[in-house]
């Protein structure tokens, strides 16, 4: 297992941010899928995008809801819609 000393400096943060969210519902498949269809040269920086506006949210726990809210206000508008797709592709709540 990895230590925090063992993870690079620049990642330290990173990784506690992630440790800090509680994905509910179908949030988790959600973000990593957003991620997944993200060029792979582009994809750190819709991750973290993605991580900087759940912190802005003051997110500990993680939901669908969420998730689109803060799609919506970090995605550039030119990817909005294929990004609003693959949620919509993994939503389970009704909500």
């Amino acid at each position: 297992s990895n230590t925090k000393k063992d993870i690079p400096k620049g990642l330290q943060i990173l990784c506690y941010t992630m440790d800090s969210f509680d994905f509910k519902e179908n949030s988790r498949k959600m973000f990593d899928e957003v991620c997944n269809i993200t060029p792979w040269l582009f994809r750190h920086f819709t991750r973290n995008g993605l991580i900087k506006g759940l912190q802005d949210e003051g997110c500990g726990d993680v939901t669908e809801n969420i998730m689109y809210d803060v799609c919506k206000k970090v995605t550039p508008e030119k990817h909005l819609k294929q990004t609003l797709d693959v949620l919509d592709k993994y939503k389970t709540t009704s909500s």
